[in-house]
């Protein structure tokens, strides 16, 4: 049961993943109407997915966070997992959601993260379906999250060092739509490192080229 609730969200996950390929653009140029945010200070996606703008309204409700924790705790239940989930505001519009499981962790976290992606990506719909305002989910389990994005990130600064040094471009490893959006607001102020996409849907990457 635990390897067929996945099978399940994996054609889910594919067609959202698609759809926010066609528009990370947009996503990017929302991410310049942000405050700054400095190489060294990107290191969360849920610190980078918060609202700053003091005008912006405050969507997110308690009803709100108590049902993203709940609907997952169904679906981790009836799925046959015994995870501890826990739930909270991180900003206007942002709800965190991490599960802890000792025993199966590496099964909720999935190959590359791609489980918990489409866990991610299913309760945003879930809630957005229920409460009609579009707002972000942003879903760990264990520090799988803060791990991975001290990965990327480290990554992404050694490559475009070396950009730097030697005028080309590379592609970094596949990623997805949130990973991404990191790591165009990472370089969206660089001095000499531009991004921008290519590929389509699972196998959609960043490419660094200097300017």
């Amino acid at each position: 049961m635990k390897k067929s609730i996945f099978d399940i969200f994996k054609p889910t996950s594919e067609t959202l993943e698609n759809e926010d390929s066609q528009t990370e653009t947009l996503v990017a140029n929302e991410a310049l109407q942000q405050q700054p945010i400095s190489v060294e200070g990107a290191t969360l996606a849920a610190n980078l997915e918060e609202d700053d703008d003091p005008d912006a309204p405050d969507l997110i409700t308690d009803e709100m966070v108590e049902f993203c924790k709940t609907q997952l705790e169904s679906i981790l239940s009836m799925s046959g997992f015994n995870s501890l989930v826990t739930s909270e505001k991180g900003g206007k519009r942002l709800i965190k959601v991490r599960m802890d499981d000792e025993a199966d962790i590496s099964r909720l976290i999935g190959r590359e993260g791609n489980n918990l992606e489409s866990l991610q990506i299913l309760i945003k719909a879930m809630a957005i379906k229920k409460f009609g305002v579009s707002i972000q989910i942003a879903m760990d389990a264990g520090d799988y999250r803060e791990r991975r994005m001290e990965k990327i990130q480290s990554q992404a600064l050694r490559i475009a060092s070396y950009i730097s040094d030697t005028n080309t471009k590379e592609e970094l490893n596949t990623m997805n739509a949130s990973e991404r959006r990191i790591i165009h607001m990472i370089f969206k102020d660089h001095s000499s490192i531009k991004t921008y996409s290519v590929g389509e849907g699972r196998n959609r990457r960043i490419v660094l080229e200097k300017k």
